[in-house]
């Protein structure tokens, strides 16, 4: 275990974790461009920690985020290994694009990205998992910077080569009473997750609420594993009369 009280910082440097279970634990940990670290084993970091564009990180391991630690992958970051939250992972520098190998995201997880327009990885975050990415926990999205999206705006704020499970929860999505950043997995053949500006009721992402809307509704009514684009305005899996209701 390697443990320090003030800024634990990876620079110009070649780092090695193996033979079983290493832990880094300091309020602020770096690793910055230039570093290289192996990771054979289970990394876990605790703290506050920033993977900076540049920095390699590499191996057969996985790097853990525990419960009450934060890892921010900075603008440009590439991480070669797994990542397990347990904890918080933010991505970008407000906003940005990162990239890792794998994610798994349990029941305790929290992904946050942040929305400040509508050019990916300029105007808004978003995370590209080579594998896979298994899904669970918070999906916490913020607008930013004054930014407030108009009806049809897309944010392909999650992409993935598979995708297990979804989120438990999606927050920040009910930008106001007439308009909803629409959660779509697996859309328009892009594995992952898109969130669209959308009236409520507007299945076709037309800007329109009418008969179409209503088609596509009665065509799902019922029916569960739905989604926005089948009728289920309110995200609960399911396309019923609640749905109705909103349309």
């Amino acid at each position: 275990a390697t443990i320090s009280t003030a800024t634990l910082r990876h620079q110009n440097q070649l780092n090695v974790f193996s033979g079983g279970t290493s832990r880094l634990e300091s309020p602020t940990i770096e690793f910055r461009s230039g570093s290289t670290s192996t990771v054979d084993d289970d990394l876990e970091v605790v703290g506050d920690t920033g993977i900076f564009a540049g920095a390699v990180l590499s191996g057969s391991g996985r790097l853990m985020v525990p419960d009450g630690s934060l890892l921010n992958l900075l603008d440009g970051a590439a991480v070669e290994i797994e990542i397990e939250n347990n904890g918080q992972v933010s991505v970008g520098s407000s906003p940005g694009a990162a990239t890792i190998e794998a994610l798994t995201q349990t029941g305790d997880g929290q992904l946050g990205i942040e929305l400040a327009g509508t050019v990916l990885g300029i105007g808004y975050d978003h995370l590209d998992v080579i594998n896979t990415a298994t899904l669970a926990g918070t999906l916490d999205v913020n607008l930013i910077d004054g930014f407030y999206p108009a009806q049809g705006d897309k944010f392909s704020v999650l992409t993935a080569g598979m995708r297990n499970g979804e989120f438990d929860a999606i927050d920040g999505i009910q930008v106001a009473a007439d308009l909803t950043l629409a959660p779509l997995y697996d859309y328009e053949d892009l594995i992952g997750l898109i969130l669209i500006a959308a009236l409520p009721g507007d299945a076709n992402f037309d800007e329109l609420v009418d008969v179409a809307d209503l088609g596509i509704l009665g065509a799902n009514f019922n029916a569960a594993d739905m989604q926005w684009d089948t009728g289920d305005f309110n995200i609960d899996g399911m396309t019923d009369v609640a749905d109705l209701g909103i349309l």
